[in-house]
């Protein structure tokens, strides 16, 4: 094989593995988040094959002397949107998230988009048949791209339906749920099903009999995908894309045969059956409920943030900010990376360029699409227009679907994959379709010394000197989430100090860019001081102070350095405001920045109970009571029955000898969330220091039946138990403590008490003893 049929091979094959791969690709490496572990991986697989396909084809040109290019006006569209969402990252609220994804919405990224932009204009090029006798390998080159794709759909369907079964095979911890698939979460699988089904239904119409059989099975086996998943979204994209299937078809009888009509009305029934009814099959797994803003919600959201100021009326908040305007503008107890439509999140994210920049990118392809179904003028032969429209009807479904559901990277990929072929398979012919002229491809020559080989060579070398630092700084970035998942786990298991190392590394790779490493380093290194604390024998040991000294300087260093790099993100002052006010009494004016940095999270959030408890806790520290509960009952205010600030106007109460007042408005709260595993913990602490022992172990109890970890329930009821006499029930408890805590000094102290006769401890702890494990998260 020469040079330039090797360099021809590894571009194809380059684009059809990530076909293949990209739908059924993850790593277990990362963190345990499904858009870490799924989408961060899919958009990494896409940069390096399509920079691998790009560099192939660039040298192959070269090398032939010619390079040949599909100048379709679509590609107008195309390139418009890309640099509208190049202008917008330039000017987001937080540069770095919107170009890389990860910790925002990998989806939207600009880097995403920049790699399906690049997969469609490989596809356009290399896989458009320049001369007739391309046009006669047309049908090899479909069967490779569509093989691909379909071989990965059917092991995504066998891999779902396996875990939807309870069927575990994978070995990793996060794959062993019944809703865990490869595409994302069980909505999007079945939205991405749903978009291929009329396709695959098209093919089984054109394939010959023992094709025709293998994709009518894969056709029932999506419809029994979907009856599992039940979900309406997706329902209602199959209709779509099936009507549009009927639509078309039943205005050319001549080609569409009878039966493939019956077919197609099956499954619209079918769709349309589901669409409007409730019906639940009871003998089918059931995956749970998914949690996202309503249409209205993020419409809300999205109108709100485009009114922020001039630049974000043109240009958005920019690409993958949706969660920093959901905080600012949404229900402050939740957040979502991404919204409930593509296309309303484009308004808020891209302002009024990026929207209408993003709905004629849609709308063209879409649109051309119909077009060739509706003058026919490039019917060569049947089989040619019957497969027009099951490209034709799924692309619709698709965009349909990203004006009811936010798309993820596999999503997209269709979208980018279906225009793609769009356009590559009917640019041979000069055809004219209204607005649409498809021209010939466009064969350049490169003559040696020429001003065009010098415009080749140096756009060869640009592009392969980006590409290659685009992979160092990605590969950078994967090398970070891998060192910060082995942090994560070390802290779960008790290894603090490798756990400090571990995400470090982390914020070194990243070049301390990335908010959350930075975030949860600050606490590792405050739980650090804490155990340092907690060791005793600080009083006169110098080296011991100078210790603690500089663990609290790093502490507030990277919490400081997490507010600067993502000052829009109302968590890091969160954190930040968490880390001062642990540090009250250690440092001076600790209470002042913490107040300071609790006030800037409320900026971003104002409707967070959360931020306005713990802004009084800080207050009640600092012994002003008054302003601790008029924080305490903002925070109530917007949730009535949020119980961390319920429980903190009871510690009010008790502190003014009112502890029978601040037991009765708990138990009134627990009545409406008996579930809740913080109010029941908490009113047995209410009931623990009123020495209602009996009630307060029947609290601590439920709790631990809640989360069989909670230690701070189990420490307290190992206490309830020896104020009751019951040494042996307390020294259960405290055992298994120190199991979860092994290095906890206090825990150690108290177990050899028990162990003696002696009472626990002298007196009940003013503060929580042990640190929760749940604090550390993206």
């Amino acid at each position: 094989m020469n040079t330039i049929g090797f360099l021809d091979k590894v571009s194809k094959w380059s684009i059809y593995l990530l076909i293949f791969l990209l739908p059924i690709f993850f790593l277990p490496w990362n963190a345990n988040f499904l858009d870490s572990i799924l989408d961060f991986n899919k958009q990494a697989l896409l940069l390096v094959l399509v920079l691998v396909s790009l560099v192939s084809w660039l040298l192959k040109s070269l090398s032939e002397g010619k390079i040949r290019l599909n100048l379709s006006i679509l590609n107008v569209p195309v390139l418009l949107y890309v640099l509208v969402m190049a202008i917008s990252t330039g000017f987001s609220s937080w540069q770095y998230g919107s170009f890389w994804g990860w910790p925002l919405n990998i989806a939207s990224s600009f880097l995403t988009l920049l790699g399906f932009v690049i997969f469609y204009f490989l596809i356009t090029n290399i896989f458009s048949p320049a001369s007739k006798a391309e046009e006669n390998k047309l049908e090899e080159k479909k069967s490779g791209l569509f093989t691909a794709l379909f071989l990965s759909v059917f092991l995504t369907i066998v891999l779902a339906g396996l875990q939807f079964f309870g069927q575990f095979f994978l070995p990793f911890a996060f794959a062993k749920s019944v809703s865990f698939n490869t595409i994302g979460a069980p909505s999007a699988l079945a939205i991405f099903m749903a978009i291929l089904l009329p396709l695959v239904l098209i093919f089984s119409f054109i394939c010959g009999k023992i094709l025709k059989w293998l994709f009518l099975l894969l056709a029932f086996a999506v419809l029994f995908l979907l009856l599992i998943i039940n979900s309406w979204l997706a329902w209602l994209t199959l209709l779509i894309g099936i009507s549009v299937i009927l639509i078309f078809g039943i205005t050319r009888r001549e080609i569409f045969k009878t039966n493939w009509t019956v077919l197609a009305l099956f499954f619209m029934i079918f769709a349309l059956f589901f669409v409007f009814s409730k019906t639940i099959i009871p003998s089918l797994p059931t995956l749970g409920y998914e949690v996202y803003p309503t249409q209205g919600a993020t419409l809300v959201i999205a109108w709100e943030s485009l009114k922020e100021s001039i630049q974000t009326i043109i240009l958005g908040t920019g690409p993958a900010t949706f969660s920093y305007n959901y905080s600012q503008y949404g229900n402050g107890m939740l957040n979502f990376l991404s919204g409930s439509s593509s296309v309303l999140e484009k308004i808020g994210n891209g302002g009024i360029l990026g929207l209408l920049s993003f709905l004629l990118l849609l709308l063209s392809f879409v649109w051309f699409s119909f077009k060739k179904l509706i003058t026919g003028k490039e019917i060569v032969k049947p089989e040619q227009w019957i497969f027009n429209l099951g490209i034709a009807s799924s692309l619709t479904a698709l965009v349909f679907s990203l004006f009811i559901y936010s798309a993820n990277v596999s999503i997209l990929f269709l979208f980018w994959f279906l225009s793609a072929l769009s356009v590559a398979f009917s640019s041979s012919l000069e055809k004219e379709t209204g607005w649409f002229k498809i021209k010939k491809m466009k064969e350049i020559e490169i003559v040696p010394g020429s001003l065009s080989a010098v415009f080749a060579s140096f756009a060869f070398v640009f592009l392969l000197v980006a590409g290659l630092g685009l992979l160092f700084a990605s590969s950078q970035r994967y090398l970070a989430e891998i060192n910060y998942s082995q942090g994560l786990v070390a802290y779960q298991t008790g290894d603090l100090d490798k756990a400090i190392v571990k995400v470090s590394n982390a914020v070194k790779f990243t070049s301390q860019k990335q908010d959350n490493y930075l975030r949860d380093l600050s606490q590792l290194y405050l739980y650090k001081i804490n155990e340092e604390v907690q060791a005793g024998d600080i009083a006169g040991n110098e080296q011991k102070k100078q210790e603690i000294n500089n663990l609290t300087a790093v502490a507030v260093n990277a919490a400081k350095l997490a507010t600067e790099t993502a000052p829009k993100n109302a968590e890091n002052f969160i954190v930040r405001g968490f880390v001062y006010r642990s540090l009250i009494g250690l440092v001076g004016g600790a209470d002042e920045w913490a107040i300071e940095n609790y006030e800037d999270a409320l900026k971003l959030e104002p409707n967070n109970p959360f931020t306005l408890t713990e802004l009084g806790k800080v207050y009640l520290v600092s012994e002003k009571t008054e302003e601790a509960k008029t924080n305490f009952n903002k925070a109530i205010a917007l949730r009535g029955d949020y119980a961390p600030a319920h429980f903190q106007l009871a510690l009010v109460s008790v502190k003014e000898g009112k502890i029978k007042e601040a037991i009765d408005k708990m138990v009134q709260i627990q009545a409406v969330a008996p579930d809740d595993i913080g109010l029941a913990f908490q009113l047995g602490v209410l009931y623990y220091n009123d020495e209602q022992f009996a009630k307060a172990q029947a609290n601590f109890e439920k709790s631990i039946a809640l989360n069989n970890n909670y230690s701070n329930a189990r420490y307290f009821l190992g206490l309830t138990f020896d104020k009751q006499g019951k040494k042996s029930l307390a020294l259960e408890q405290f055992n298994k403590i120190a199991e979860l805590n092994p290095d906890n000094q206090e825990l150690k102290t108290i177990i050899a008490n028990l162990e003696a006769g002696k009472p626990a401890i002298a007196e009940a702890p003013k503060e929580l003893p042990i640190e929760e494990g749940t604090t550390l998260k993206k």
